[in-house]
């Protein structure tokens, strides 16, 4: 039975009527034709054209721009709009703010804002929303389903068919479309919420998807953000394959209809405009029709295949190994750094699937050299797994095959359910997400995304003891310093934290760094003497720390150069003591010193080169 919440002040006139569609004036026509890009829009995550063809686009800012690509208004201030992960706009705006969990309505003018939809505690975080004429519908990623509302209550749906539903669009029939990026699937529900159908499956090949992020429908067609793909796919109403469009951008900042990430999609109400946005290089392309029912091929252009993947948030290191996510393939890699310079991937394991060695999406690993044992965290599968590898480490470098053996695997769904009333979990309201995974002695604490909270885990993988503090916003990584105070970033404020382990109680004593300094702290490192290196994905900098909290140096800016980055996340020390940081969105690698001066940089050829040779491949060259 479906539980129904209250939520005061909302009635179906909030919606307006429902947003007309008209129909095209050459049924000919695609949509694909590159008009122009708007650049320096910071992580842009959801894109929506008003009735007049204005464009709005929502991310760290609510800014709005003409049907030529002109700024006209910047919706931040007055009305607080930040951080937002979903937008739609008719007669009023509605932005849903993902990690603050709010919805809020406002006139044109973003003035006046008042709350609705599901109230605050309702909704574990934000993605995409959309209005019919009666029902608002909000997807909520990490929960798992989406929110109906209308009439003053909300209810949520789609738990049997939905993992991790990005966002949502309804079709002149008042059908909702659901996409879920975990699944890589499509799934349509009525205005009751009753499932009617779905179409989809995770794959490289048209008609198939790989993480897709952003759905859009007008007229009979329904548009996908097919984001690990790099394409926009468009499927008929029931889930038939019309068209794919675009091409992966390869080279860096490469544009003008090259597409990298594409994850939010919106097409404006007379159909002659589609905005695409692409969060990686901070902007939206706007496209418009051109001729022909689809895309004509170039037969001149090679078929490039699946595009190939790039390392995710996390990685870790010790001693010689180094240890890195690829959630795009479901793989992990392990890698030797004993040469110096590039680290030499040995032996890979994993892929796409749910039994043990095969996973949806790898997202947070634990390397023990010592032991030979790598811990995987899945929160698309909701996991956490052991994995022996049978390698000697002190052997020559070479490559191994089938050394990989899965040892044991947590469910937490699983642990959730068998001990819904234990004291250590009963107070989680929502499924377990495990973003971050540290080992420590006997211990091993587990970063839960959803219920922002550390768990920790005995040696027989039991729950112990949580973490759970009221300052915990947006939690992304975790580091044990000395005298066993654990160290967690904060990307919304941007923050560290530091909890003691010690103590009867988790988190007793409490440090706090980085307020005022950080944007959005992401990866985090301790040293032994108590200083730290912070990765800032907001300021796109490294920072050092000493252990009384004062910055020592910073390194950093937005670029390709050798002391640039762009969004990076995970950071980890080496056998040498040198600092690895993940340059997340540049697709690299890079090798430091501890007083963050350039050694080496690694990974996807065409972004690390460009460190490596800057005179050869000058980094000011690549802009679109």
């Amino acid at each position: 039975m479906r539980a129904l919440f209250l939520v005061l002040g909302l009635t179906a006139a909030s919606f307006g009527p429902a947003s007309t569609q008209d129909e095209p004036a050459d049924e000919a026509t695609h949509l694909g034709r590159h008009l122009f890009t708007i650049h320096g829009v910071s992580d842009p995550t959801a894109v929506a054209f008003d009735p007049s063809g204005d464009l709005w686009v929502a991310g760290r800012t609510v800014r709005r721009f003409t049907s030529e690509g002109d700024e006209v208004q910047d919706l931040s201030q007055p009305s607080g709009w930040a951080d937002a992960s979903g937008i739609t706009v008719d007669r009023h705006v509605l932005v849903v703010s993902g990690s603050w969990r709010t919805v809020t309505e406002a006139d044109l003018r973003g003035e006046s804002p008042v709350p609705v939809g599901p109230e605050q505690d309702m909704l574990c975080s934000g993605g995409g929303l959309a209005t019919s004429a009666h029902v608002l519908a909000v997807a909520d990623p990490l929960a798992g389903h989406v929110w109906l509302t209308s009439d003053g209550e909300s209810e949520a749906i789609g738990h049997e068919q939905l993992s991790r539903p990005m966002d949502v669009a309804w079709s002149r029939a008042n059908e909702l479309y659901v996409i879920d990026a975990d699944t890589s699937r499509v799934e349509v529900y009525d205005e009751e919420g009753n499932h009617l159908r779905g179409f989809g499956a995770w794959g490289a090949f048209p008609g198939l998807l790989a993480d897709p992020h952003g759905i859009d429908v007008w007229n009979d067609r329904v548009f996908v953000a097919d984001t690990a793909n790099h394409r926009v796919q468009v499927f008929t109403l029931e889930g038939e394959r019309a068209y794919t469009f675009g091409l992966h951008a390869i080279v860096p900042r490469e544009g003008k209809g090259k597409l990298h990430y594409p994850s939010a999609i919106a097409i404006s109400k007379d159909g002659s405009r589609m905005a695409i946005a692409e969060p990686l290089d901070d902007r939206v392309q706007v496209f418009g029709r051109a001729s022909g029912a689809e895309p004509t091929e170039d037969p001149l252009r090679p078929n490039d295949g699946k595009p190939s993947p790039h390392h995710g948030f996390d990685l870790d290191a010790d001693g010689t190994w180094m240890v890195a996510t690829e959630p795009e393939s479901g793989r992990v890699h392990l890698y030797d750094t004993r040469l110096g310079k590039e680290p030499i991937r040995i032996t890979t394991f994993g892929g796409r699937g749910s039994g043990l060695l095969r996973y949806r999406r790898p997202s947070a690993v634990d390397v023990d050299i010592a032991a030979r044992s790598v811990l995987v965290c899945d929160p698309g599968l909701r996991i956490l797994e052991e994995v022996q590898l049978e390698i000697d480490p002190d052997a020559p470098i070479g490559q191994h095959r089938g050394v990989a053996r899965a040892v044991r695997r947590l469910d937490f769904e699983r642990l959730q359910r068998t001990q819904a009333e234990a004291s250590v979990l009963k107070d989680l309201q929502w499924p377990i997400s495990p973003i971050g995974v540290l080992r420590e002695g006997e211990r091993t604490y587990i970063l839960d995304a959803a219920n922002r909270t550390v768990i920790e885990l005995d040696t027989d993988w039991n729950p112990t003891r949580t973490l759970r503090p009221d300052t915990f916003h947006d939690p992304r990584s975790m580091a044990m310093g000395p005298g066993g105070m654990l160290w967690v970033t904060d990307a919304q404020p941007g923050q560290v934290q530091g909890f003691s382990t010690t103590t009867s109680e988790l988190g007793a004593t409490t440090r706090r760094l980085g307020e005022g300094r950080l944007d959005r702290a992401h990866g985090v490192v301790l040293l032994e003497d108590g200083s730290m290196y912070v990765s800032d994905a907001g300021a796109d900098a490294v920072i050092r720390f000493d252990a009384e909290g004062n910055e020592v140096v910073r390194v950093g800016s937005s670029g390709l150069g050798r002391d640039q980055f762009r969004k990076p996340r995970a950071l980890a020390l080496d056998g040498e003591g040198r600092l690895i940081v993940n340059d997340h969105a540049n697709h690299r690698g890079f090798l430091l010193t501890q007083a963050l001066e350039y050694v080496h940089a690694f990974g996807s050829r065409p972004y690390a080169q460009i460190a490596r040779d800057p005179k050869r491949y000058p980094p000011e060259s690549y802009v679109e």
